[in-house]
């Protein structure tokens, strides 16, 4: 994973050391691409796109040809929601 340098603090300050959600009205940490956790039960954005692009790559592969360019005309459109959201 390019870029995340963190995988055992959240990005956010949390309750409890680390193991709950954000306290509200806090600052997240500057550089959230750097962490792979936001919380203690959410990744970051930057962990959730290698994921996404993993699964779309898998998919690319595992369905016949005839269904592929429908199913990546979709996930296409889905991916871009989620970046541009």
């Amino acid at each position: 994973f390019t870029g995340l340098t963190d995988s055992e603090t959240p990005c956010c300050t949390t309750w409890e050391n680390g193991t709950s959600g954000c306290i509200p009205l806090l600052p997240p940490c500057p550089h959230a691409y750097q962490h792979f956790f936001w919380d203690a039960f959410h990744l970051t954005e930057t962990v959730y796109s290698v994921v996404a692009t993993d699964a779309s790559m898998m998919l690319h592969f595992a369905l016949p040809s005839t269904l592929n360019n429908s199913y990546n005309c979709k996930l296409h459109t889905l991916y871009m929601l989620i970046v541009l959201a």
